[in-house]
């Protein structure tokens, strides 16, 4: 039969010494005169109360001896109660040994100032988008004319008006070409083959004034002639008769001369070629244009031509200044000359071919290319320099300034 503890009743084994419900010793410990163990008392028993006997104790208890810390009220607490002992002190008692990281504030809304970054970063980048794109154009290659014909005054370098309306009454026409304002050239007795349209003009002009011509492309051919009047003829080849119809030749006459002006782009269907037969004794004579060819000959006057791509022949006796920004240029020097004549190319040729006895105090420089000399120079050399070279010498004993250059290409001198 299984032995019980005498205090809780509960059952015991073997060998056990401590009941394990309420921890009293079962049996007194078998050769060892170690004190038992006695329990203090529960939580609400008064501090005089004793513990239970043991199973065959008869002697008196001994007294109860606390386990608690001298100088204190407090007791050793029964295991899982969760109270503060004398031997662990409530958390309260213990020192803080080091600061504690103050409590981080609350975060502000900053909406208006992420609003503003954004609107500057917007801001900038749109700057520098507008700065890249006018760089990049103002890289792009592009074809400058700089107009030096006689505007609607006659003024030279004076951009003309715009054209006046078409369906003008014929009132209202004469008092606009008064002012200057350019007029479309009547086309109605115009010749119309195919994909031509050919119609020709006479104008009545003093011998002191002058006749210019600009045009974004196209061929201009300038005769000198005997005649007091100045005669236009205007070819218009390509395209339909309502795209011809549409490229209008514009005049303006003034007390300043003649000026006309073409409107049909470079590389369109329609081309125009202009012919103008002028007074050889004609006062002056200036060409824009931005590709074609231009053409003067026999004309005596004054002679300012200005092209960008194309091709420029002159046989003038007057002052010429001709320069050209791609393609090649002929001169003919016949005879002597009292004007200075000036012929300036930036990528092409300049050829020059003398007949008669001239007279001309030369001056020919290339700063890229040759000067090649064909004909009886007298045994004249051109002088080498850097990147190019340049010859000097008075032909015929020297007479009117003759100056040839050409920044990338050859000068050809012929006799």
């Amino acid at each position: 039969m299984s032995e019980r503890c005498h205090s809780c009743g509960a059952e015991l084994f073997a060998g056990q010494q401590f009941c394990r419900r309420c921890g009293v010793p079962v049996a007194a410990p078998q050769g060892r005169g170690d004190a038992q163990t006695q329990l203090f008392p529960r939580a609400g028993e008064g501090a005089g109360a004793q513990p239970p006997r043991q199973t065959g104790d008869t002697g008196p208890q001994p007294p109860h001896v606390s386990t608690a810390r001298l100088g204190t009220a407090q007791q050793t607490d029964e295991f899982g109660r969760g109270l503060h002992t004398a031997h662990q002190p409530p958390l309260a008692s213990y020192q803080q040994t080091s600061q504690l990281a103050p409590p981080r504030p609350p975060r502000k809304r900053r909406w208006l100032l992420w609003s503003l970054l954004g609107l500057g970063a917007f801001v900038v980048c749109a700057t520098a988008l507008v700065a890249a794109f006018l760089v990049r154009s103002s890289e792009r290659p592009r074809k400058v004319v700089v107009v030096k014909g006689a505007g609607a005054s006659g003024r030279a370098g004076e951009v003309p008006p715009p054209p006046a309306p078409p369906g003008l009454p014929e009132r209202i026409k004469q008092a606009v070409a008064g002012v200057g304002v350019p007029l479309p050239i009547d086309e109605g007795g115009a010749r119309v083959s195919g994909d031509e349209t050919v119609f020709a003009q006479s104008f009545e002009l003093d011998e002191d004034a002058g006749v210019s011509f600009k045009g974004r492309a196209g061929d201009v051919t300038v005769v000198g002639t005997d005649g007091p009047r100045v005669e236009v003829k205007i070819a218009k080849r390509g395209g339909s008769h309502a795209e011809r119809s549409a490229q209008p030749v514009l005049f303006s006459k003034t007390d300043g001369g003649l000026s006309f002006f073409t409107m049909a782009p470079p590389g369109g269907r329609v081309k125009v070629a202009c012919e103008i037969r002028v007074p050889r004794g004609l006062k002056r004579l200036e060409v824009a244009a931005e590709a074609g060819r231009v053409k003067v000959e026999d004309f005596g006057g004054e002679v300012d031509v200005e092209l960008h791509d194309g091709e420029i022949d002159i046989a003038a006796s007057g002052a010429v200044r001709s320069r050209l920004t791609n393609g090649r240029t002929k001169v003919t020097y016949d005879g002597p000359r009292d004007e200075p004549q000036e012929f300036a190319v930036t990528n092409g040729t300049v050829e020059v071919s003398f007949g008669g006895e001239p007279e001309a105090s030369l001056k020919a420089e290339t700063a890229n290319g040759d000067i090649k000399l064909d004909g009886d120079f007298g045994g004249l050399e051109s002088e080498k320099r850097a990147g190019g070279r340049r010859l000097e010498a008075d032909l015929g004993g020297g007479g009117a300034r003759l100056a040839v250059s050409v920044k990338n290409g050859d000068i050809k001198l012929r006799w």
